[in-house]
């Protein structure tokens, strides 16, 4: 399933950056913040999809801003807190 959900990430990401009208771009935007605040991707694709997030914040669309400042607490939650306690269970297991 993982391989599936990074697929609709690079798709989405890829309909965001290139696409052929304003409304699809919103329309990409809008499914990345609902695929975000749903479920992860993978922990290979994780920093590329943080990063893609990161620039698009700088957007100077209005809507877009507004999709990203709607589904930041579910970004931050599934890409920051996750992935720190990932880790931080990985250092447990190696110190027991």
């Amino acid at each position: 399933m993982e391989p599936l959900r990074d697929e609709l990430y690079c798709q989405l990401m890829r309909q965001a950056t290139r696409p052929p009208s304003r409304d699809l771009a919103l329309k990409a935007w809008e499914l990345l913040a609902c695929a975000c605040c749903s479920f992860l991707p993978s922990a290979q694709l994780r920093p590329y999809v943080a990063a893609f997030f990161l620039v698009g914040a700088k957007s100077d669309d209005p809507q877009i801003v507004e999709y990203l400042r709607s589904s930041w607490p579910c970004v931050w939650f599934l890409f920051f807190v996750i992935s720190f306690f990932a880790r931080l269970l990985s250092l447990c297991a190696l110190l027991a």
